[in-house]
């Protein structure tokens, strides 16, 4: 189990890296801080604060697959490639995106096969990517550019 150490206090991943976030203002907070840059200096490090907003947008992505919140999964996956579109220093933080597994699923991963499944699950989450797009062809573009770089 990874633990991060600030200052006084020591925080398990585990701890806080478990709920889907579904808040709509909180997301939209996340992608803000994403987007904005506001996280370049924090994902080159690999700090918390990265690694919470990586967490919680790539949870929400790919693994909340409730129909009342695909507004909201579309709105945040295309401010993300728009991003990305303009910004080629967040190629690194995309791939990050689109590969975000908690550590439990990666060992299963390998238990039952190793790279094929995690092969399997990063087309899955391509699709996902593509069908938030809603045939915008230059965020699609963008998409087709992530999945050749994985």
């Amino acid at each position: 189990m990874e633990e991060i150490t600030c200052k006084l206090y020591t925080i398990r991943t585990s701890e806080i890296l478990v709920a889907i976030q579904e808040n709509e203002g909180i997301l939209e907070a996340y992608a803000k801080s994403w987007v904005s840059g506001a996280l370049d200096r924090a994902a080159t490090q690999g700090s918390i604060a990265f690694t919470l907003v990586l967490h919680h947008l790539s949870s929400f992505v790919f693994k909340s697959h409730k129909s009342d919140k695909l507004l909201l999964r579309n709105k945040l996956v295309k401010s993300l490639l728009r991003d990305y579109s303009r910004k080629k220093q967040h190629e690194g933080m995309m791939l990050e995106f689109i590969q975000n597994t908690k550590p439990c699923a990666i060992l299963l991963a390998e238990r039952k096969g190793g790279l094929s499944l995690q092969r399997s699950n990063v087309e899955e989450r391509l699709e996902i990517l593509k069908d938030a797009c809603e045939g915008n062809p230059s965020l699609l573009k963008e998409v087709e550019k992530l999945k050749v770089l994985l």
